[in-house]
Formats: C-alpha cells, sequence, structure tokens
C-alpha cells in the first residue's frame, strides 16, 4: 500500500513538472519568432507569441522598429503604417507612443542596425531626437530596409535577439542582407546592451 502510495505521488509530481513545462513562462525562454516575412513577402507580426509581454521587451522590438521598417506599407491620416508598431499597439510608424517608448527604456545606449554610424545614434539618443533616426520610408520607395525575421529568447531578465534584414540602395542597384545578433538586460525601469554583433 505504501509503495503504491510513493508511485502515485511520483506520477503526480511527474505530471505537475509537465503542466509546468508548458506554462507561457517556460514558452518565453524558448526562441519566438515575432516578425517575418511570409512565403508572398507580406509582413507577419505575432509579439502575442511571447505571452504576457513585459515593457521592457516591447521597447526592445520598439527599437528594432525604429531603425529598420517592419512591414510598412502605406501611410494613412495618422503617418505611415507597419505591421510591427501597430501589432505593438504604438500607432503609426514614429509615433509619439513609439518614441517616447524607446526613449524611455533605451537611456544609455541603442546597438546601430541601421546604417547610422553608432556615434550618431547615441548622440540623438542622448538629445531626445530619435525622429530625426526613425525609419519612415514605404513598402514602394526604391531605398529599402526591411526586416526579414526577427526572433527572441528571454532567459530570466536577458533578453536575446536574432534578427536579419534586408537592403537595397535603388531600384535597380545593389541589395544584401545583414544579421544582428544582440542581448539586453532588462532591469526595472531600463534596457542595456549585453553584447551586439553583426553576424557575417
Amino acid at each position: 500500500m505504501l509503495v503504491r502510495n510513493g508511485t502515485r505521488i511520483r506520477f503526480v509530481a511527474a505530471l505537475a513538472l509537465v503542466a509546468l513545462s508548458l506554462t507561457p513562462v517556460a514558452y518565453a525562454e524558448k526562441e519566438v519568432v515575432v516578425f517575418y516575412l511570409d512565403s508572398q513577402h507580406r509582413p507577419v507580426a505575432k509579439p502575442e507569441r511571447f505571452g504576457q509581454m513585459s515593457e521592457g521587451i516591447k521597447a526592445i522590438l520598439a527599437m528594432y522598429a525604429l531603425q529598420i521598417g517592419g512591414g510598412c506599407e502605406g501611410n494613412d491620416e495618422a503617418g505611415l503604417k507597419c505591421e510591427l508598431t501597430k501589432a505593438l499597439g504604438l500607432g503609426a510608424q514614429c509615433s509619439k507612443e513609439h518614441l517616447q517608448l524607446v526613449q524611455s527604456w533605451f537611456k544609455k545606449e541603442m546597438p546601430p542596425m541601421s546604417g547610422y554610424p553608432e556615434q550618431t545614434i547615441q548622440r540623438v539618443l542622448k538629445s531626445g531626437d530619435l525622429e530625426s533616426i526613425c525609419y519612415n520610408q514605404p513598402y514602394t520607395a526604391t531605398r529599402q530596409q526591411i526586416w526579414e525575421i526577427i526572433r527572441v529568447k528571454k532567459e530570466n531578465n536577458l533578453v536575446s535577439v536574432d534578427a536579419i534584414s534586408h537592403w537595397t540602395a535603388s531600384a535597380d542597384g545593389p541589395s544584401g542582407q545583414n544579421r544582428y545578433s544582440t542581448t539586453y538586460r532588462v532591469e526595472e525601469n531600463g534596457v542595456t546592451i549585453v553584447s551586439h554583433r553583426k553576424v557575417q
């Protein structure tokens, strides 16, 4: 009888471990694709795959949208419509909400990914003039910088982002890809860069 009870306790404990492994917290610790271009090259933004997203992680994704286009396809009365910015609940690209979110979390530095020199990005961040470097070209523009895929992984307060962008210099000019691997530390009121590199 004791053995049976012991077996039952072990079985219940095993079930509890399985249930815990399926919680959103555990899921968030796996790499999650939050933005990509589908087979028809249409932008798809799925930040909800991350479960309940903290403001810090939302600010990280907003910073990616600020530097390079996250599915920007047209304008309306509010401004440029971009799939990633919209999915984050920030309205139009480069909106007041978009810029303020990035500014309030990235207080010291931002990783360079947009083509602007690092010193320009840091100077603009310090001055609070993020609008001057905010990406605002629609899909129809001849010069383009667009995200192809953004993958995110969270482990405790560290957030790792693997992102690939595509750029074109003109309609008939050169084009290429850039890949960035960056790890951030999300603290109570700010995001700091742990490591950043352009992957060749």
